[in-house]
Formats: C-alpha cells, structure tokens, sequence
C-alpha cells in the first residue's frame, strides 16, 4: 500500500500565496490598461452633476 504526505511547507504556502498576489495586481494593471485604452476610443462616458 502507498502512502502519501499530505503536509505542506510553510515557503509552499507561501509560493501559492505570492502566485496569486501577483496574478490579481496582473489582472488589475491589465484591467486598467484596457479600460483606458477603451475611454480613448469611445471618450469619457462619465457624467458630472454640479451641485
């Protein structure tokens, strides 16, 4: 019969954590970049109401 270890180092942990930090900051800059590529194109949609 086989057995296997299911613990998990700390510095595992901690590379899952880093991975998913940095895919989330990657996802925001590329959420920007294409939202204001989109403003140049269609312009700024946003209405501003004086008080």
């Amino acid at each position: 019969m086989y057995t296997t270890s299911t613990t998990i180092s700390r510095s595992q942990t901690a590379s899952v954590y880093l991975i998913f930090t940095a895919s989330g900051a990657a996802a925001l800059v590329y959420q920007m970049i294409w939202a204001r590529w989109l403003s140049l194109v269609f312009g700024n949609m946003a209405v501003v109401y004086p008080n």
